[in-house]
């Protein structure tokens, strides 16, 4: 049985959207702050920050749920209107009829599909169709992101097709062991139809289930092997509690997800910018494009074959046209929590200013973590804590949460306050270098 832990492995290589966590625990900002120096990372942290991000992952999910179930029973009359314009000029389009190469990752497709959304015409029709004014929800799968409702369900089909179920697996950093929390999700047409939880003590039952091959527990399948190998016998016991739970989906494909404990928090909610989380996500699940000396404990498995597609791009392409495909028009997208997240909050704090989509899209990190390279134009800010580290409407700091905006108005607000509020800034070094 393989129980011995490896060491600590450092999977922060691939994120920007980790430098708030990695400048709290190791640069510091150096203002002469006190809560501005660095913080040691230690296992207990690494313990409150899990059941931070477990209370944050239920209000998430339940609001995921009843988002779904208005979205089925018709409540949401705009929203559903809109997906069937938005189907409609897809449709249209002929990029409906592009899936299938999109899921072959055929690159030719893609650039031909992006080409025909970027006609001014379809523009105009997107951009009447996909306003400011939406009702948005945690979307994707797993439900990381906020998204407005009309737009998730076609991102899933576009990335996993039409049924599916999605498990996800939180994995503590310091010893890569499953820890206990759990979720498994299903879709159909993109919209969560059923969920199987897995928390504390029932999540402890699951973690020493043994495979029915090698005969180790659940929570060691990812010691000692690779990410693909490791997820997929976490699979083969998942897929059988799934078959057990809801036999009606038996036949559905399964993907997995990992996330180590540290990126539930500090990337999903405390980076200030979707960009950021989803730069983490693509650059995780194409880690063989950068030849990473090791597996990246941030990715689905298997792999859909659009980011397989995504490796045949040059390097500063590759975020931007996964966000493009996303969706097609520039709005600004933030994160945002629905619990307080106190753990996170008042140990690392919060961004006041984050990077602009283009800084975000072009930002990547060498290893040694102190070199994380992004365009001349980033500034690193300093950061808030506790409840104002939420930036919730009304504030005076840029893009807050929940408030639907054009990319253009999102790197206004943050020039503007970069030229404003020069107080807000850090001369930190290792950023933009």
């Amino acid at each position: 049985m393989a129980t011995q832990k490896r060491p600590f492995q450092d999977d922060t290589i691939i994120f920007p959207a980790y430098r708030g966590l990695y400048s709290a625990t190791a640069l510091g900002h150096g203002t002469g702050d006190p809560r501005e120096e660095p913080v040691k990372y230690t296992q207990s942290l690494n313990e409150s920050i899990l059941l931070d991000a477990t209370k944050e992952w239920i209000a998430r999910l339940n609001e995921n749920l009843v988002a779904a179930k208005k979205y089925i029973s018709g409540e949401l009359e705009q929203e559903l209107e809109a997906a069937k314009r938005l189907d409609t000029l897809m449709g249209e389009m002929g990029i409906d009829e592009m899936v299938g190469d999109l899921e072959a990752g055929e690159a030719d497709t893609v650039d031909k599909a992006l080409d025909m959304a970027s006609d001014e015409t379809a523009l105009e029709a997107m951009e009447e169709i996909l306003a400011i004014d939406m009702f948005t929800s945690y979307g994707f799968s797993p439900p990381v992101l906020n998204l407005p409702i009309r737009l998730s369900p076609a991102i899933c089909v576009m990335i996993m097709g039409n049924t599916f179920d999605n498990f996800y697996n939180t994995v503590d950093q310091f010893s890569l062991e499953n820890v206990p929390y759990l979720e498994n999700w299903h879709y159909e047409d993109g919209v969560q139809t059923a969920a199987v939880h897995y928390w504390y003590e029932n999540a402890e039952t699951v973690l020493e289930r043994r495979h029915l091959r090698t005969g180790e527990k659940f929570r060691y399948l990812l010691v000692q092997r690779s990410v693909g190998e490791g997820e997929t016998m976490c699979i083969d016991i998942t897929q059988d509690i799934r078959n057990e739970k809801t036999p009606e989906y038996s036949g559905a494909a399964m993907y997995g997800t990992m996330y180590p404990i540290a990126i539930t928090i500090d990337c999903q909610s405390a980076g200030r910018t979707v960009i950021d989380l989803v730069g983490g996500l693509v650059r995780a699940m194409v880690c063989d494009y950068f030849g990473w000396p090791y597996p990246v404990h941030l990715m689905w498995v298997p792999r859909p074959g659009i980011l397989s597609m995504l490796e045949s791009l040059p390097i500063e392409m590759i975020i931007p046209r996964f966000i493009s495909m996303l969706i097609t028009l520039p709005i600004w997208l933030t994160n945002y929590t629905l619990t307080s997240c106190e753990t996170s909050r008042e140990v690392f704090g919060r961004e006041i200013i984050p990077a602009t989509f283009n800084e975000g899209g072009a930002s990547y990190m060498m290893y040694g973590m102190d070199r994380m390279r992004f365009p001349p134009t980033f500034q690193q800010s300093r950061r808030v804590y506790g409840q104002e580290g939420h930036i919730r409407p009304p504030t005076e700091y840029p893009v807050p949460e929940k408030v639907m905006m054009t990319l253009q108005e999102a790197e206004n607000e943050i020039f503007n306050a970069r030229r404003d509020h020069p107080e807000w800034l850090t001369d930190i070094k290792g950023f933009g270098q």
